[in-house]
């Protein structure tokens, strides 16, 4: 496969607010806020690897497994990085003296038995005149808006002091989540705003405006009119299935040093997709078939074997997307999502994720021969989102 430029930006290309991020303190609280392909992941792997350097005691905590593993690769160097829960769970089971994580629901913590836990035990130990001294760990934290406010509360109840969090409000996709205004004020801090779009052509992130939902917050700056795409976004209605599959290896075919994301509503379409992907036709197309990886949110669910430094095509469970980007993205038979119409706002927050992790093209795919209201949240402005049948 084809190697794709996948590195960090060089100090001299920063923006002037983003080199104002990363010229923060390594202590204190801060919150950096923006929307997709403002370079919110970027500044937040800056200054880990900035910590490795001076102030190794530092851990950074991010969304999900995939993500985890893209930060990884795009560090090119060990980091100490692990998904929230992860080591959340790790922590309070050595701090609770190896007792279970009391939870909710199956991976949601019981958060204020913890804190209670931890305000008596701090209670026991000034009682025997221990001293508490606040932890010196720095705590890192990319998709900041998709932990529970109390998730904080219960770092900080702890001793933790130090925070850099990048968040946005309106790429909340769990019912696990914080507002700005809630982050804001566990953090004790007013948040810096990263306003500039560097992923996204002019075409994509003008349709993903129209998925954006928060009143709360302003709508993210638009590229550039110069970073127009090659055609708008398309909206591909098949028939015959194999026509889709043919469209995605034609897209690869075209463009040999991407790396597209083909995102799915549910492993069954995931795998229908793979399966295809994988035994393709070649002898219609002029380069070697493309490499194919996956990955599934499962027990062995570290394991993330998709390498983002080379071409070929990735497919991924929708919410397995966060903090990613590709060249081209697929998000495929949308007539598979579920559709409320009293819980629109949250599906559009998906589509919106989705659609802003693509860098130069967008293809959302729709099966023909089913009816589906999901297609009431798009745009009938075909300026934004153009029709094909195929």
């Amino acid at each position: 496969m084809a190697e794709r430029k996948f590195s960090l930006p060089n100090f001299a290309d920063l923006t002037k607010k983003q080199d104002e991020v990363n010229r923060l303190p390594l202590t204190g609280q801060h919150l950096i806020t923006g929307g997709p392909g403002t370079g919110k992941s970027v500044v937040a792997l800056m200054r880990v690897l900035r910590m490795a350097k001076e102030s190794p005691d530092y851990i950074f905590l991010v969304y999900n497994h995939v993500l985890n593993s893209a930060t990884k690769q795009l560090a090119n160097q060990k980091i100490n990085s692990k998904t929230y829960l992860s080591w959340f769970y790790s922590l309070y089971y050595m701090r609770m003296g190896g007792q279970n994580i009391p939870e909710r629901q199956k991976q949601k913590p019981d958060y204020n038995t913890i804190i209670a836990f931890i305000q008596n035990d701090r209670k026991k130990r000034e009682g025997k005149g221990e001293k508490i001294i606040p932890s010196t760990t720095s705590i890192v934290i990319d998709e900041g808006q998709d932990m529970n406010p109390l998730f904080y509360r219960t770092l900080i109840e702890d001793g933790f002091e130090n925070f850099f969090v990048v968040a946005d409000q309106n790429q909340q996709i769990t019912e696990e989540n914080s507002s700005i205004r809630e982050l804001k004020e566990e953090l004790a801090t007013e948040p810096i705003e990263l306003d500039e779009n560097f992923r996204n052509t002019f075409d994509i992130a003008r349709l993903s405006h129209h998925f954006f939902t928060d009143p709360t917050t302003p709508k993210p700056n638009l590229p550039s009119h110069n970073k127009k795409s090659a055609h708008v976004p398309l909206l591909l209605n098949y028939k015959n299935f194999n026509n889709i599959i043919e469209r995605i290896l034609r897209e690869y075919d075209s463009n040999p040093n991407y790396l597209i994301g083909v995102f799915c509503p549910n492993s069954q379409i995931l795998f229908k997709y793979r399966d295809a992907l994988i035994s393709p036709n070649t002898n219609q197309f002029d380069n070697p078939p493309p490499k194919v990886s996956y990955y599934i949110n499962n027990k062995n669910g570290a394991n993330v074997e998709i390498d983002f430094t080379e071409s070929g095509i990735v497919l991924l469970n929708d919410k397995s997307v966060k903090g990613t980007e590709f060249d081209s993205v697929f998000i495929v038979d949308i007539d598979q999502f579920p559709y409320y119409l009293t819980i629109d706002e949250s599906k559009k927050k998906r589509f919106y994720v989705m659609i802003s992790r693509a860098r130069q093209s967008l293809f959302i795919v729709k099966n023909g021969l089913i009816n589906s209201d999901i297609v009431n949240i798009l745009p009938n402005d075909e300026n934004l989102l153009k029709r094909i049948e195929i």
